[in-house]
């Protein structure tokens, strides 16, 4: 009787994510914010194109505690480089982060959030464009999720 061989099922996080402080974008009324989360392709060392996930968009909020999280995969033995971008969007009707306005990028890897107190790690908000200009915090909350194993 042969046995099979176990793959290791790498444990999956909840990554639940707030922002404070976001820059005020909009003239008539607050940032509508929302935010996409990609991992780096560690082969090309590039950021992936497509985000692993998004958050809903928040109305007029320049502190905001969004209530979609985004489950990822963790690998700990592997570095996995992560960005959330945080956006404010003014074109409802395109899905795509590229065609709001960006607010910011805060880029980090999952061990840290993983390893920071409370697996809490809050991080400034980064525009290529701007740089000297505070654009707000991102604030991120690992949760490991139960693995289920099927009978």
């Amino acid at each position: 009787m042969s046995v099979p061989l176990s793959v290791p099922i790498a444990p999956k996080l909840e990554l639940k994510i707030k922002c404070k402080g976001l820059a005020d974008l909009d003239i008539l009324s607050k940032s509508d914010p929302q935010c996409f989360v990609f991992l780096m392709d560690p082969k090309t060392r590039t950021w992936a194109k497509e985000p692993i996930g998004k958050t809903e968009m928040i109305l007029n909020k320049l502190d905001c505690e969004f209530v979609k999280s985004i489950i990822i995969d963790y690998r700990f033995e592997a570095v996995q480089h992560i960005r959330f971008t945080v956006v404010d969007v003014d074109n409802q009707n395109n899905p795509s982060w590229t065609a709001q306005e960006l607010i910011g990028h805060f880029d980090t890897e999952v061990a840290k959030i993983v390893g920071a107190r409370g697996r809490t790690l809050a991080g400034r908000l980064d525009h290529p464009q701007h740089r000297t200009s505070h654009r707000g915090t991102v604030i991120i909350t690992a949760e490991e999720q139960a693995l289920h194993e099927k009978d």
